[in-house]
């Protein structure tokens, strides 16, 4: 791989290509545990969904994306990682 272009924040060549997608890939896993992990058992998934999404949202550096877009994004990918758990063998 000698090239990554991403979306907002520019690109990485050679070796910093290849370090990013492992990087992103492994981080991607670190995200899907955790939320296998914090929403197990929750009864209610739009309160804590909520509090997720706020404190990823607060912490992320640029704010091309508005509050509402990003947390029906948010929504999308816990629920989706919570289906892929529920029907894994």
């Amino acid at each position: 791989m000698d090239v990554v272009c991403l979306a907002r924040n520019g690109a990485f060549l050679g070796h910093d290509a290849k370090e990013y997608v492992s990087r992103s890939i492994e981080e991607a896993e670190k995200m899907r545990l955790e939320i296998i992990r914090q929403f197990q058992g929750v009864p209610d998934l739009e309160e804590k969904l909520t509090r997720l999404a706020r404190e990823r949202y607060d912490s992320i550096k640029t704010r091309d994306i508005p509050w509402d877009v990003y947390q029906g994004l948010m929504r999308g990918v816990v629920k989706k990682i919570l289906q892929n758990e529920r029907n894994s063998p």
